[in-house]
């Protein structure tokens, strides 16, 4: 009108307009004011029946809306299994073998003793760490403790039904199962007077041994069975939860702890809170008790200097002892960043998804919708989504739950640890299902473009691209999947390389075909005298099996040394020599061509070093050089123990070996005859018989010469050389294997992270490429423009991922061995992997870009 009329056109439209808002204003306030009341009374006032009926609601049309996108949904729903699935197997394990091993009443009062030894490690240690007197001076210092016990461990042989079996088993004082807060199944637990006085032959069995050797027959109990050819009184059964160190039968000690000497230091003490108690209180007591001793001993036992004892709950110092504890934390932390980068990378496909239905959402807040009503909306299909791949996570978890128990290490599991479901995953696996879709449900909200409804009328659309912080959000998520990602391959590069040096290691001996297995003598059926002569005869024995080149006895080999002793030199005084730490083994001569020691100098152990005639040592080069720089060590004079002790000279020094693990310095080492063992009189020896094939094929033989000798030996922790270095290994590959599949995960969820960024931007800006064609642009010249958007994402992603991981170098430090954890080479060429990775993921895209053709850009728009 106006344009048609001029001035007076303009005049009467105002006229016309303001005749229709006088008119029709009042109605329109009055509709208005009664449904704005109306509306607000109902939702000051919704019934169940309209919640229900809005939930509902919302579940379908998020089923609809996701039923159209089967291919978003898919990509989700993996990201998320992959996530939420090895979260929920790690946690497992966590939960399983950390947090909640054992089902014992009130398991945190229930606590173990350590003592920390500046003198000779520094290390706290709980396990094989204390001596009796010791255990009676924490029972009675420690008001805070009630029911404490300590405990041995060893092995014994029951001999009835089909073969003897060697039991591994506790010795004990006090009321171990009190400690535990349990009593038994079955029966009793042994009395005070039965453990500190001798004559008592009763013992506890396990649930599982009961179980399996036994049938579970309940008549059992009050029954006699054989143990080291003596018949004992079996006097209770524990329960199945109260298998401690994985002891299956328990004995008393049968003398009192005052009877053992103050460095015989091979228990464990345990006991139980008092109500009321803390740990802490109790840390305070067992400190003053440290210094009572120490001022009361040390003149005596310089150990004692600067020593502390300090108490744990029962699970950590346990997990803590076997390391499980923080490699189970360490996997879970890099689980939790797969999940992490899982959500980042599904709210990236969100967002994307967000901004393609901006009309979607911009209609439905033109007919009403409020941001309240969309948000819930966005909310519902989030944890939908979140539910389906948290279901799917758990079914890959449960797959692999039984390979991960059967792959965990023989000690581990001998405890009775396992990885197994329970109510608490099942409730952290729901959690983080409903937590990570309200995570990511909202973000698409972060975009803000669906705030307005501009798009309904065409003003942002697909022929125009969105905003600048659209963009950096999205890119945003892509930088932090990136960052993570580099975590997660630094750590798993780290652990890689570590264990490729650790192969390199020269042992020092041939480890190929040598069959292991341990023999423990009965001293009840066998005099001291005659423990050895009996070992050397079953070596010998099975020297003559076909297929066995050399065999050996030995109460340690490498790399499993544990026996060690103090070592004096001439002219020191007593108790200087107690910090000066030796490992000490008592073999039978062969043992060194039969592990392939290589002589350096003098001349090795002979049958010839027996009973009576002078000690003799063997010692290996670390203790040459370390004790004797100056001079050559054979022909010296050393005490084993102080220099009140033996005195052994030392005939020769053979070549350094790995004897404390691969990963440890070569410990000072002394060799002795088994016929002159001073430092104890062993009855338990290792068998090492090398063989010229399979050495497990050996075996049968093997058994049947010992049977021979005699039809109750058994014997048992049958093994390799090779299997023994495997399982030393067996923590660091099992970390290792864990952080390269998570690490996978991450690099393959950050490649479909790139390929979706450079994929939308492709979609987003595809009239600008057509524009920039058509004025000239060429194809290389798109080429970088794409690829310049992907490089600085993955720039700033590299850099603060590997500051991510060199503030994190600290906690796979106990796991790296011969490399840094800051390690140059496995940063760079990580950062590398990640760029190539991001070039092929952008690739398809970036070409796409390159193919648009400028006319159908431009008509698009």
């Amino acid at each position: 009108e106006p344009r048609h009329r001029g001035v007076s056109g303009r005049l009467r439209l105002a006229r016309l307009l303001l005749a229709d808002a006088a008119a029709s204003a009042p109605a329109e306030w009055r509709h208005a004011f009664t449904e704005t009341r109306l509306s607000r009374a109902t939702k000051r006032h919704p019934s169940l029946a309209d919640r229900m009926d809005a939930l509902w609601q919302d579940l379908r049309y998020a089923a609809r809306s996701l039923r159209r996108a089967p291919a978003f949904v898919a990509v989700v729903v993996i990201s998320l299994a992959l996530g939420i699935g090895a979260n929920t197997l790690v946690y497992s394990m966590l939960d399983g073998l950390v947090l909640h091993p054992f089902a014992y009443p009130d398991p945190d009062r229930f606590v173990a003793v350590g003592a920390q030894f500046p003198k000779v490690s520094g290390e706290r240690a709980f396990i094989e760490t204390l001596s009796p007197p010791e255990y009676t001076d924490i029972r009675d210092g420690a008001p805070s403790l009630e029911h404490v016990a300590a405990i041995d461990l060893g092995n014994r042989s029951i001999s009835g039904g089909d073969h003897p079996e060697r039991v591994f088993t506790a010795f004990v004082w006090g009321d171990p199962l009190a400690s535990m807060g349990v009593t038994a199944a079955i029966g009793r637990a042994f009395r005070q007077e039965e453990t500190t006085t001798p004559g008592h032959a009763v013992v506890l069995l396990s649930h599982r041994i009961w179980q399996s050797r036994f049938g579970g027959d309940s008549s059992l109990v009050g029954r006699a069975m054989r143990v080291n050819g003596e018949p004992y009184t079996v006097v209770g059964i524990m329960p199945p939860n109260a298998l401690l160190l994985g002891a299956d039968m328990w004995m008393p000690m049968g003398t009192e702890p005052q009877n053992i000497p103050r460095r015989a230091r091979q228990w464990a003490v345990v006991g139980r809170l008092k109500q009321g108690a803390t740990i802490a209180t109790l840390n305070s007591e067992l400190a003053r008790v440290s210094r009572r001793t120490e001022q009361s001993f040390k003149a005596e036992h310089d150990v004692y200097e600067g020593w502390n004892l300090q108490a744990a709950p029962w699970a950590e110092a346990l997990t803590t002892t076997t390391g499980i504890r923080m490699a189970a934390f360490i996997l879970q932390g890099a689980v939790l960043l797969v999940l992490l980068i899982a959500c980042v990378n599904v709210a990236g496909l969100l967002l994307s998804r967000g901004a393609a239905r901006d009309g979607e959402i911009a209609m439905r807040r033109a007919l009403g919708a409020g941001t309240g009503r969309l948000t819930r909306q966005l909310l519902t299909e989030g944890v939908m989504l979140s539910l389906v791949g948290g279901a799917a996570g758990l079914a890959v978890a449960m797959t692999f739950m039984g390979p991960l128990s059967a792959a965990l290490p023989g000690m581990v599991r001998s405890m009775g640890l396992e990885a197994r479901p329970n109510g608490r995953v099942l409730i952290v696996t729901l959690l983080a299902s409903v937590g990570v879709g309200l995570a990511f449900g909202l973000a698409p909200m972060l975009q803000g473009a669906w705030h307005r409804t501009g798009v309904l009328f065409g003003q942002l659309g697909p022929r125009t691209t969105q905003g600048r912080s659209a963009r950096r959000i999205r890119a945003g998520f892509l930088a932090v999947q990136v960052a993570l990602s580099v975590i997660l391959l630094v750590a798993a590069g780290l652990l890689t390389r570590s264990m490729t040096e650790l192969r390199r290691v020269e042992l020092g001996f041939d480890p190929e075909r040598v069959l292991t297995m341990r023999v423990s003598v009965a001293r009840e059926k066998y005099a001291d005298s005659t423990i050895v002569p009996f070992v050397e005869r079953i070596a010998e024995r099975l020297a003559g099996i076909p297929g066995v080149r050399a065999t050996a006895a030995t109460t340690q080999y490498a790399p499993g040394n544990v026996f060690a002793s103090t070592l004096s030199l001439r002219g020191e005084t007593p108790g200087q020599a107690s910090a000066r730490q030796v490992d000490v083994t008592n073999a039978t001569p062969d043992i060194f061509p039969t592990l392939g020691y290589q002589l350096r100098t003098g001349r090795l152990l002979a049958s010839t070093d027996r009973e009576g005639m002078p000690l003799v040592a063997v010692v290996n080069e670390t203790l040459a050089r370390r004790y004797f720089p100056n001079a050559s060590p054979v022909g010296q004079q050393v005490w084993l123990g102080d220099s009140t002790g033996a005195q052994v000279e030392v005939v020769g020094v053979v070549a350094d070996v790995r004897n404390r693990g691969l990963d440890a310095p070569v410990a000072a080492e002394v060799f002795m005859s088994a016929r002159q063992q001073r430092v104890q009189r062993n009855n338990q020896f290792f068998l090492l018989v090398r063989t010229q094939g399979d050495p497990m094929a050996t075996l049968p033989a093997v058994r049947r010469a010992i049977q021979e000798l005699d039809s109750d030996q058994p014997v048992y922790n049958i093994s390799t050389i090779e299997r023994d270095l495997g399982e030393s290994l067996v923590q660091r590959s099992a970390a290792m294997t864990f952080l390269l599949v998570f690490s996978g995960i991450a690099l393959v969820l950050a490649s479909v992270g790139i390929y979706g960024l450079v994929s939308y931007s492709v979609a987003e800006r595809g009239r600008e490429i057509g524009i920039r064609m058509a004025l000239g642009a060429e194809p290389q010249d798109v080429r970088q423009l794409v690829l310049r958007q992907t490089a600085i994402v993955l720039t700033i992603g590299c850099a603060i991922g590997v500051a991510g991981a060199l503030a994190l170098s600290g906690t796979v430090r106990s796991l790296v061995y011969g490399v840094s954890p800051s390690d140059p080479l496995t940063i760079v060429g990580v950062v590398v992997v990640l760029f190539v990775v991001g070039a092929i993921a952008g690739a398809i895209p970036t070409r796409r870009a390159t193919r648009i053709q400028p006319v159908s850009a431009l008509r698009e728009g």
